[in-house]
């Protein structure tokens, strides 16, 4: 068995058979598919176990409702294939993403860590990202990690493959603890005991759907801890970037040797437009309690003091997402 293709459910009745669709109908057939569902009561389990019944490489596993990351291990450790991916309830698979995976493998042998492009369904059409456009294969050295962690090519599961054998041989699973950034702690994980550090990066035709309902997203909604999960994001960031540069697994160019810095602010960032553009689901007081909080962190202290940023970049950032607001608010009523 090549893959196995590991999907956690729950209540997604409007989109589990277009991405079960999908999935068994690829051009590459080598695969099993666990199906996770994590206690839905819309009619979801119902659907799943209607697949299950009509392919006999499908298995389907219902649990009590854990969160996303209990069903993801769930389904790693149910898997018998020598590579795991995971594709969310949501999303799907174009016909060849299997058979181009499967070839890529073939072609340049396990040393890499492999990616794909991936489409981004949003309320007003589709994005396409790539890595490098006009470019069927992408080779990645690991002095270039750091590019690839500020792109935000982690913070995901759904577009990676995965070996099972380093999986199981050192027992890494997805934290159960936080509600966001539990793909980005597993990533690091697996790249923490993953011998090669060079990444190879499927451009062009070679992508999965990322069809997120944007008022149904988990992502998206409101999260009174989100800076605390984001805290733990960026110290497990640091965490391992400092275990790696030690081991000498990856180098610091000479334009990431403020790196520590930049993710600090782009944690502050994040934060600040996270609050503003939830601003319909708290009070102002809310708002003002939550931004005089951030600036009496440890990673607003950090920002400021260590690495010399401005004291009151906050409002600098504030003034920043607010004009972007105003200017693409003026753009739609033109």
């Amino acid at each position: 068995m090549v893959y196995s293709i590991i999907v956690p459910v729950f209540n997604r009745r409007k989109y589990i058979r277009r991405c079960l669709d999908s999935i068994m109908k690829q051009s590459f057939q080598n695969f099993e598919l666990i199906i996770v569902d994590d206690g839905s009561d819309d009619g979801t389990a119902k659907i799943c176990d209607e697949y299950g019944q009509k392919y006999t490489n499908i298995r389907v596993h219902h649990q009590k409702n854990g969160g996303v990351s209990k069903a993801r291990n769930t389904g790693l450790e149910m898997a018998i294939g020598k590579y795991a991916l995971f594709v969310d309830s949501d999303d799907y698979l174009p016909v060849n993403y299997l058979l181009h995976l499967f070839s890529a493998y073939e072609k340049y042998g396990t040393e890499f860590c492999y990616c794909t492009s991936f489409k981004v369904h949003t309320v007003n059409g589709v994005k396409y990202y790539q890595y490098r456009k006009g470019m069927g294969y992408s080779v990645v050295k690991k002095n270039d990690y750091i590019k690839l962690m500020d792109k935000g090519l982690f913070n995901s599961v759904v577009n990676k493959t995965y070996e099972m054998s380093t999986i199981k041989k050192y027992k890494i699973k997805f934290p159960e603890h936080i509600g966001l950034g539990e793909d980005l702690i597993f990533n690091l994980r697996y790249l923490d005991k993953k011998w090669g550090f060079e990444f190879l990066i499927l451009n062009s035709d070679f992508y999965i759907v990322w069809a997120k309902n944007e008022k149904e997203s988990l992502e998206r909604g409101w999260h009174d801890n989100f800076f605390e999960m984001q805290v733990i994001l960026l110290e497990e960031k640091i965490k391992y970037l400092k275990k790696w540069l030690e081991e000498g697994k990856i180098f610091l160019k000479r334009n990431d040797e403020n790196v520590f810095s930049r993710w600090h602010y782009i944690c502050i960032y994040e934060c600040v437009e996270y609050y503003v553009s939830h601003i319909k689901d708290i009070y102002v007081v809310q708002l003002i309690g939550k931004l005089l909080k951030l600036m009496s962190s440890s990673v607003y202290s950090r920002y400021v003091q260590i690495y010399r940023g401005n004291r009151w970049v906050i409002l600098q950032i504030l003034h920043k997402i607010l004009g972007y607001r105003l200017r693409e608010k003026l753009k739609m009523q033109k």
